[in-house]
């Protein structure tokens, strides 16, 4: 063992980290000797193949499906707490708005309305009422427009504060509506625009 003319340890190192340089240029000029005769390396094969096979694409499928479904979660989460949190706290300003709505006119305090949710889901949205009752009883569905006669006094007023969409917070926390989102529309007006 002693003839043996062995480098020492940190010539070593030095050999194998010039022998490992060495390999990977080797294997770029192979890489680019096969590109240029227009063959894939197997490296690119195997990658390519992994990305055009089901696998890949249900992984993809899977990623976007727990993303969205991550956003849904933390979306109807927020709104759940929101909801009860401003019900809550509006709950006196809503106790008082009932009183004059009946001190004001006749009818319920609550107005609901049939209304087209997400994926055409048909709901019953609630608000306070603004209108006389029974207010498109002869008219049938019709846009609301500036200075209505059918308003009450006090619906005015809650109108113009937008007070009136207090009791929608119901219809949130039972997850017909979102507060992010569009307004769900009434589906006469749905029909009207299709």
């Amino acid at each position: 063992m002693s003839n043996l003319n062995l480098p020492e340890v940190h010539e070593n190192e030095s050999l194998i980290i010039e022998l490992k340089q060495n390999a990977r240029l080797f294997f770029m000029f192979r890489r680019y000797q096969k590109m240029r005769a227009g063959e894939l390396p197997w490296e690119d094969r195997i990658f390519t193949t992994f990305e055009k096979s089901s696998l890949s694409k249900s992984l993809k499928v899977l990623r976007v499906r727990l993303v969205l479904s991550w956003r849904s979660m933390v979306k109807r989460s927020l709104d759940i707490l929101v909801s009860l949190i401003s019900l809550i706290a509006a709950f006196p300003v809503m106790c008082l708005i009932a009183i004059a709505i009946k001190t004001n006119s006749r009818g319920p305090i609550f107005f609901k309305q049939t209304r087209v949710g997400i994926r055409g889901k048909i709901f019953n949205m609630y608000k306070f009422r603004t209108m006389m009752q029974d207010a498109e009883a002869k008219s049938g569905p019709i846009w609301a427009k500036e200075n209505d006669p059918r308003v009450t006094l006090v619906g005015a007023f809650l109108r113009k504060t937008h007070l009136d969409e207090l009791p929608q917070f119901i219809n949130v926390l039972r997850g017909e509506m979102s507060l992010v989102g569009p307004r769900p529309e009434r589906p006469y007006f749905v029909q009207e625009f299709r």
